[in-house]
This record gives C-alpha cells, sequence and structure tokens, in this order.
C-alpha cells in the first residue's frame, strides 16, 4: 500500500482513497468469512464431526472437499485453483511493484532499467519459490505465514509511532520550554502502561482481564499526574504560558502539525485521523503483537517458536528468521539512520522535485523577513508585484523624477 500510494498524484484525496480501500476490503472479508462458514455447516452436515485446523488447510481442504460433492464437482475444483493462480498472480504484482519502486526511487535507480529490476526480482522470487512446491512446501508455507503476523504488526506499529509520537519530538521539548522530561514521560507512561497490561492479560495464566485494567490505569494515571504537575510548575514559572496550551502541545501538538503539513499535499484530514494515530492506533497494535506472540499451541506452550508443533528444525526456525529480518532491520534503520541513506533518490527528478521546494521554504524561514507586507501574494496583479526591493526603489525614483544612486 505505502508502495502504491507513492505514485499517487500530490493532491490525491487521501481520505477518500483509504475509505474505498478499507470498506472494499473488509467487505470481502466479510464475504468471505461468511461463505467460509457455509461451507464449513455444508460438510458438517455431510460428514458429521467436521474439523480442520486453522490456517491454509481451511482454503485448501474444505473448499476443494466441498466442491467436489456437486456436480460436475472436478471442473468446480479445477475452476477453484484456476482462481488461486489469478490469486497468486494478482499478489506478485503487488508484491513486485513494492521492491520494484523501493529499488527504481533509490539513488542508484538510474543505473538499472525498470524491466531488468522486475526481471530479478522475480527471478529471485521463483527461487525462493520453489520451496513450496517441495513435499514439505505445505509446512512451509503454514509456518512463514504465521510468522509474517509478527512482522505486519511490528511494522504498523512502528509506522504509527513514527506519525503519532516520533515525528516533531523535538519542537514538543522547545514549545514545552525544553523540559524533554515531559515529553518522554508521557511517552513512556503510554507505552509502559499497553505493554505492561499486555503482559498480565496475555503472559499470566488465569482471568487476568481486570488486574490488566487497573494495572493500565495506575500506571497511566499517575505518569499523567506527574507530567501534569510538571506542566503546572512550569506556568507558574512562565506566566506568558497557558496550562492550556501547555497540555494541548503535550497530548496533540505533534500529530496537529504533521496533519496540517500533510493537509498541503493529501487534502483534507480529519481530526479524529490525528486522534486516533496518536492515543489508539499503536496502542492497539502493541496489545495484538503481545496477543499473538502468547498465543497458545494445543500443548499449552507459547506458538512463538512452537507453531502448530513443527518441528524446531527447519520449520520453526526459518519461521522465526523471517520474523527476526524485519525487526533487525527496523532497529538497524533506528540505530543508524544513515544505514539506508542510499535508498533516498539524490539525482534531482522531477518526481521529488517537491522535497527540494519544500527544503527550500524550510531555509527561507530561517532568513530575516523583509519589511514589506504583502498580505497576499496570490490574489495581486502579476503587473505590480516587484521581484525585489531594489526595483520597487528604482520604479518609485522614475515615477518622481529622482536619480537611483
Amino acid at each position: 500500500m505505502t508502495a502504491f500510494g507513492s505514485h499517487c498524484d500530490k493532491h490525491a484525496p487521501a481520505v477518500e482513497n483509504a475509505f474505498v480501500i478499507a470498506v472494499a476490503n473488509s467487505t470481502f472479508s466479510i464475504l468471505s468469512g461468511l461463505s467460509l462458514f457455509a461451507v464449513m455447516g455444508y460438510m458438517s452436515s455431510i460428514n458429521g464431526n467436521f474439523h480442520v485446523p486453522a490456517g491454509p488447510n481451511l482454503l485448501f481442504t474444505v473448499y476443494p472437499e466441498a466442491l467436489s460433492t456437486l456436480p460436475g464437482g472436478m471442473h468446480w475444483v479445477r475452476l477453484l485453483f484456476f482462481f488461486f493462480i489469478l490469486l497468486g498472480l494478482d499478489s506478485a504484482f503487488a508484491l513486485v511493484e513494492a521492491v520494484a519502486s523501493l529499488v527504481t526511487d533509490s539513488s542508484y535507480g538510474h543505473m538499472i532499467s525498470k524491466t531488468h529490476t522486475v526481471a530479478a526480482i522475480c527471478g529471485l522470487g521463483f527461487c525462493g519459490g520453489l520451496l513450496y512446491t517441495t513435499d514439505t512446501g505445505w509446512l512451509f508455507l503454514d509456518t512463514i505465514d504465521f510468522y509474517v503476523n509478527f512482522a505486519v504488526l511490528f511494522l504498523g506499529f512502528c509506522k504509527a509511532l513514527s506519525a503519532g509520537w516520533i515525528y516533531g519530538m523535538s519542537k514538543q521539548v522547545q514549545n514545552l520550554g525544553n523540559r524533554w522530561n515531559i515529553v518522554y514521560a508521557y511517552y513512556l507512561t503510554t507505552f509502559g502502561s499497553f505493554l505492561f497490561a499486555s503482559l498480565v492479560w496475555f503472559g499470566v495464566k488465569g482471568d487476568t482481564f481486570w488486574l490488566g485494567f487497573l494495572s493500565l490505569l495506575l500506571i497511566y494515571g499517575c505518569g499523567v499526574a506527574y507530567c501534569l504537575n510538571d506542566l503546572q510548575s512550569l506556568c507558574e514559572q512562565d506566566p506568558s504560558m497557558s496550562m492550556k496550551f501547555l497540555r494541548n502541545e503535550l497530548l496533540m501538538g505533534n500529530i496537529l502539525e504533521l496533519r496540517q503539513e500533510l493537509s498541503s499535499s493529501v487534502g483534507y484530514l480529519p481530526w479524529i485521523w490525528a486522534f486516533l494515530m496518536k492515543h489508539a492506533v499503536p496502542q492497539i497494535l502493541l496489545v495484538l503483537f503481545f496477543n499473538l506472540f502468547f498465543a497458545k499451541t494445543e500443548y499449552e506452550t507459547i506458538a512463538f517458536g512452537n507453531y502448530n508443533g513443527y518441528l524446531t528444525w527447519p520449520y520453526q526456525v526459518v519461521g522465526v528468521l523471517s520474523a527476526l529480518l524485519v525487526f533487525g532491520t527496523v532497529f538497524a534503520g533506528a540505530l543508524d539512520s544513515k544505514l539506508f541513506a542510499f535508498l533516498i533518490a539524490n539525482d534531482g527528478n522531477a518526481d521529488n522535485d517537491w522535497v527540494d521546494v519544500e527544503m527550500k521554504d524550510a531555509a527561507a524561514k530561517d532568513q530575516p523577513q523583509s519589511n514589506t507586507e504583502y498580505s497576499n501574494m496570490d490574489n495581486m496583479d502579476e503587473e505590480t508585484v516587484l521581484e525585489t526591493p531594489k526595483e520597487a526603489v528604482a520604479a518609485a525614483a522614475t515615477e518622481s523624477g529622482g536619480v537611483l544612486a
């Protein structure tokens, strides 16, 4: 989705596009769920005690067996697997485009054509896909499919964390009187409380819902009380600062600034987007991550590293490494952002001209402003707007008959 979004026009309506994608995907998921339950109910009525393990078995076992009971069943099964091929091709387009966009948009993208890039990606994908054509391919598919969920939740959490909390944090510290402890205390309070509550909910045996909920409220309440106390002391030291401004800056300052910046490129963004990105999305993804991590197998062991009772080598090792590869890549970038600097295009092409414009605008803000006041340059007649103060002085001298030195 990130790769596809990067090809949208600068002023493409992001909110409308997001709603269309979310509603279409959710509608299809609901219809798929209803269809699956209907098919499983049908099979249960035929075979009595019908039991299928969760995972790809639901797709590759239930549907073919149900379709085979219909008149001309083998033809329906062939058509089903033909649809699977089309679905695989459609997914391959998305996967290839995501990697191809990353390569072609990098600083070295001009050194290789798009055709060669796509060919190389497809070749590597084909070699990797040969693993799934072996007798154990089904087990590898099921295992890696499970561990990829960790990577997806982790990446979603990192994106929401970056947008809602990391972005503009240094400016938040400045607006709060350079009290970095307030900003970081609220940051640790929020995620520390949800982290501890998740450990209680999913890591402790028994009914621990209320214990985790009370611990969440206690830790979060104590942290917020500490932050408010520091904000109050800041108001007492500097009467020019109001408590309302400081509180709003701590709670929503950075994300509202990001909302305003993005609105200039993608159109209107509702306030609820900023609120959810700051106070809901990263917290929910964190809870879901630990919920998945502490999921139990039928042998009452943690599924992470023991999924479905498969052998440690090679299945669990390959699955865990696929997730750790994503975790390690993100952590490496967090420790040294210059590590992935080669992925940033610096050839000044048209697709990245807006970056240069924003950098120039940011540099212009640091320059001293002239005393000439133009309330709205866009609405002025082009013939009456002079490019430099020197031309304005020359025009005034010419009209008055003066002589320029």
